[in-house]
C-alpha cells in the first residue's frame, strides 16, 4: 500500500508528459504552413471591430511616432527624444490610474499607437542598460502593459 501512492504519482506524471508531447507534435504539424500577413490582417480586423464598437475615449498618445528613416527605431545608440519624454508621462499616468481608468486608456489606443509603445519599450530597455537605471525598465514594462 505504501508503494501505490508514489507509483500512481509517477504514472500520472508520465501521462501528462505524454499528452504534452502529443499536443506539441500536432501544433508543429499545424504550424508548418505560414501565411504571410495573416497576423496583420487579423490585427486590422480587430482594430476595425474596436472602432465600430465605439467604446473608447480620446487616446492619451501624442499623435506622432518614431521615424524609422531618421533612425529613431534603431536600438544601437538611441538618443532621448521629446516623444520619449511624452511617453514617460503617459506611462506614469497609466501606472497611477485605477483599474477602470486603465481599461479606458487601453481601449483608446489604436493599432498604430501600439507599435509606438512597443518601440518605446525597446528603447527603454536600452536606456535602462546604458544608464543602469531601473526606472527605464519600469517605464518600458508599463508601455507593454498598456497594449
Amino acid at each position: 500500500m505504501e508503494f501505490i501512492a508514489p507509483i500512481s504519482c509517477i504514472f500520472l506524471v508520465i501521462v501528462i508528459i505524454g499528452i504534452s508531447v502529443l499536443k506539441g507534435r500536432r501544433k508543429k504539424e499545424r504550424d508548418k504552413f505560414i501565411v504571410l500577413g495573416a497576423q496583420l490582417a487579423r490585427a486590422s480586423q480587430v482594430e476595425e471591430l474596436r472602432k465600430t464598437r465605439g467604446d473608447f475615449g480620446i487616446s492619451p498618445m501624442p499623435g506622432w511616432h518614431y521615424d524609422m528613416w531618421r533612425g529613431e527605431t534603431n536600438l544601437v545608440r538611441p538618443v532621448l527624444l521629446p516623444l520619449d519624454s511624452q511617453l514617460v508621462n503617459i506611462c506614469n499616468n497609466f501606472s497611477n490610474s485605477d483599474k477602470s481608468e486603465r481599461k479606458i486608456i487601453r481601449n483608446s489606443i489604436n493599432m498604430d499607437e501600439l507599435y509606438t509603445l512597443l518601440i518605446f519599450s525597446k528603447r527603454s530597455a536600452v536606456f535602462a542598460i546604458r544608464e543602469r537605471n531601473k526606472e527605464w525598465l519600469i517605464r518600458g514594462l508599463t508601455a507593454v502593459a498598456m497594449i
